[in-house]
């Protein structure tokens, strides 16, 4: 009986399971350094009015108006936050690119803490602005916030407190983020016209998302894109060139159930050595979900590795702190 002929077709990828976290070797302790091994959150922690501390790496959000701060010498302290079942129900806190500020959105203004010294400084918010569900703030730079709301967004200096209207991001933006430059990218509603919109440069610039698909979860870093999709073959995360979305890399993910693909896996940074770090839920047998990881993957090599683990709560928000990744 003759051999079928060979198939034409190049062989599948093999996606990664990401309940298999654990099974990944640790990363090499060069790999963002400032990150520990283990975080482990704790119950109580030094107010950071009474303590301050020269930078932090993350914050998590414990709740409640908790926000815990990691330092880079790995202490805790913690900032209370009013408001914490208001309009905004949920604390939106960022930490500055260099870990010394923290600025939170509550429902009557912008609290922003400077870490070394513990001093509390609050903004109005600006004259005109209209919140929604998902308004949010971004770290310009380590002196400037980007606020978005319902029409559009809002430059904030920190230390003068003037604000400007700026037409960046669009009004109910789908996701957006700030590049390592402080350009925006952001990404539009799934039910319009899948597009990219970057702002690099100071001009708005749409970029077609076909070749990877819907992007959310997106990072902007130089003359790279990366973010998550579940169109074309699967949920996957992308590497793609700025200019045209061309996918570069591409890392398929066992989508299991959707957790994934819904709130359970979501990108955090771009290292200097074009690696990826991803936020990644961990399953549990005893509940929904036990902890979370920090997972580095090399598109160049395609290698995965543990950063860091927490049996934390992954449903808290977590803010990092971006050039202290570095």
């Amino acid at each position: 009986m003759p051999a079928p002929p060979p198939s034409s077709s190049a062989p599948a990828e093999r996606a990664w399971d990401p309940r298999d976290v654990d099974d990944l070797p640790m990363a090499p302790d060069a790999v963002a350094a400032a990150l520990p091994a283990y975080v482990d959150p704790p119950d109580e922690a030094p107010a950071l009015a009474t303590k301050p501390m020269a930078a932090a790496v993350l914050s998590v959000d414990r709740r409640g108006g908790r926000v815990q701060l990691l330092g880079v010498d790995g202490s805790w302290r913690e900032v209370r936050l009013p408001n914490a079942h208001g309009r905004l129900a949920l604390s939106r806190e960022e930490l500055s690119p260099d870990g010394t500020r923290l600025a939170a959105l509550v429902d009557d203004g912008i609290e922003v803490w400077h870490l070394p010294t513990g001093d509390r400084t609050v903004l109005p918010l600006p004259s005109g602005f209209e919140p929604w569900d998902f308004s949010w703030i971004g770290w310009v730079d380590g002196d400037s916030l980007l606020l978005d709301d319902l029409r559009g967004g809002w430059r904030i200096d920190v230390i003068s407190g003037a604000v400007d209207e700026v037409p960046y991001p669009t009004g109910m933006s789908f996701g957006w983020a700030l590049d390592d430059r402080g350009a925006v990218v952001e990404v539009s509603d799934p039910a319009g016209d899948s597009v990219l919109t970057d702002w690099g440069g100071g001009v708005q610039r749409r970029v077609d998302m076909s070749p990877t698909g819907h992007l959310s979860s997106i990072q902007a870093r130089d003359e790279t894109i990366v973010g998550t999709s579940y169109e074309n073959d699967g949920f996957a995360v992308y590497v793609a060139d700025r200019t045209d979305l061309a996918p570069r890399h591409r890392l398929p993910v066992r989508d299991h159930e959707a957790n994934y693909s819904n709130w359970g896996l979501s990108t955090v940074g771009i290292l200097d050595d074009g690696s990826v770090l991803l936020w990644v839920a961990v399953p549990s047998r005893r509940a929904d979900v036990d902890g979370w990881r920090i997972v580095r993957w090399d598109p160049a090599t395609d290698r995965l590795s543990v950063v860091t683990r927490s049996e934390g709560d992954p449903t808290g928000g977590l803010t990092f702190a971006q050039d202290v990744l570095q």
